[in-house]
């Protein structure tokens, strides 16, 4: 079976840590990747990002290294709106798009 990348969006201010405990709960087949934006978490040295679509940028830019599996995104709460604005812009850029889009604690668009 096919691996699949879900990419985790914390809320606002949040840290990669928010997630520690969810891939006790995953499928083997799927791999989180725990994100942390600049000046939280493991980048807590780098300059802070204000902009949500500095955000965006910032996840869509580390995609290529997150290797050829299938995606899938989860965001949490302003996670889960950076989540809605990542899954645009890939469609955006005709990159292929995410096999589920994960949004909880945040409104519908």
């Amino acid at each position: 079976m096919d691996s699949i990348s879900l990419i985790c969006i914390p809320f606002a201010g949040g840290t990669s840590f928010a997630f520690r405990d969810i891939s006790k709960h995953l499928s083997n087949n799927i791999v989180p990747i725990y994100i942390d934006f600049p000046g939280h978490g493991r980048r807590l040295q780098e300059k802070v990002l204000v902009d949500i679509h500095d955000m965006v940028s910032d996840i869509f830019h580390q995609l290529p290294s997150f290797g050829d599996r299938k995606l899938a995104i989860w965001g949490h709460s302003m996670g889960g709106t950076i989540a809605y604005l990542l899954t645009r812009r890939l469609f955006n850029a005709g990159k292929h798009l995410p096999l589920h889009l994960f949004v909880s604690g945040a409104p519908a668009p």
